[in-house]
């Protein structure tokens, strides 16, 4: 009896985890049936009538118009994480859930597909253009339905240009998308991109000026861009020969307050002291090489001088 009852416990604990998710099968005239959904083929749908149930049942997908998928538990995990700017683990946790629900793959907004997109998201947000890029290569994207992810993944285009630093090309693309309509999230982006190859075309006052749109496209929301793009304009700055002889002369008596040089440095100045103020490192503290600029802070500057 012993050995029996051990041999169906070992049968038991080799079986696979069978994932169901509280689902709705949607008829034409807009009928709905409440089911226990296992997954999908291209032509077919598997489910459950209940979560004790033993006999999955199949049903042609031409028999249904449509099928909501209720949220899984540990993608809205996922999300959480992501939304408290915890990329690394969103991404370990999205990687999960789409392992978990590939079999859900073939089915229009599927979680699957979903996790996948924000994996790619993740990726964006900690600014990892190379591990993005080919990502992106191998995602798919023909059951993602939803505009602006969709518009999304196009604007990943300009990273792709970034991470190979085409800046010729990105700066032709910045043109070609400068009156499409995009939501705002992703204009920050492609003005932060196209600052980039401005920068990159050694074009100083239209990177500077595309920096700063930037940083206030969509309100500073988008906390990676608003960071990335005033360390951008601060490394123009300092680029400038002017910059750095109005630096030498600080406060010497060949000090020339009307000089260019000086008026980039007080604008320099002003940046590095708004990143502290304002909170735009999103908790990161200004890095070393632009932190120096704080000590130029003139006899008139408005605000903290620090």
């Amino acid at each position: 009896m012993l050995a029996i009852l051990g041999f169906t416990m070992n049968v038991s604990a080799q079986q696979p985890e069978r994932i169901a998710i509280e689902s709705f099968l949607i008829t034409a005239d807009g009928a709905y049936e409440k089911v226990f959904l296992m997954g999908a083929s291209k032509t077919s749908i598997f489910y459950v009538n209940n979560i004790r149930a033993v006999d999955v049942i199949s049903k042609k997908r031409s028999a249904v118009a449509s099928v909501f998928i209720t949220e899984p538990k540990e993608y809205t995990e996922a999300m959480s994480l992501f939304e408290d700017r915890k990329y690394s683990e969103a991404y370990t946790k999205f990687g999960e859930v789409a392992e978990r629900y590939k079999k859900f793959q073939p089915l229009k907004d599927n979680h699957h597909t979903l996790a996948g997109f924000y994996q790619l998201e993740c990726l964006r947000k900690q600014l990892k253009t190379a591990e993005l890029v080919k990502a992106v290569a191998d995602y798919r994207t023909e059951n993602l339905i939803r505009p602006d992810l969709l518009k999304q993944v196009e604007v990943y285009k300009f990273w792709e240009a970034v991470n190979s630093k085409a800046w010729a090309r990105l700066d032709r693309l910045a043109g070609e998308w400068r009156t499409k309509r995009v939501p705002i999230s992703q204009r920050a982006q492609i003005s932060y991109c196209h600052a980039l190859a401005l920068e990159g075309l050694d074009r100083k006052f239209e990177a500077l000026n595309m920096f700063g749109h930037a940083m206030t496209a969509d309100y500073s929301k988008s906390e990676e861009i608003l960071r990335e793009s005033a360390y951008g304009a601060l490394r123009v700055y300092l680029s400038f020969p002017e910059v750095a002889t109005a630096m030498k002369l600080w406060k010497t008596p060949d000090e020339d307050i009307n000089s260019s040089g000086y008026r980039l440095l007080a604008e320099a100045n002003a940046l590095a002291r708004l990143y502290g103020k304002a909170g735009m490192g999103a908790g990161m503290a200004l890095p070393a090489e632009y932190a120096k600029l704080l000590k130029f802070t003139g006899d008139n500057a408005r605000g903290l001088k620090k």
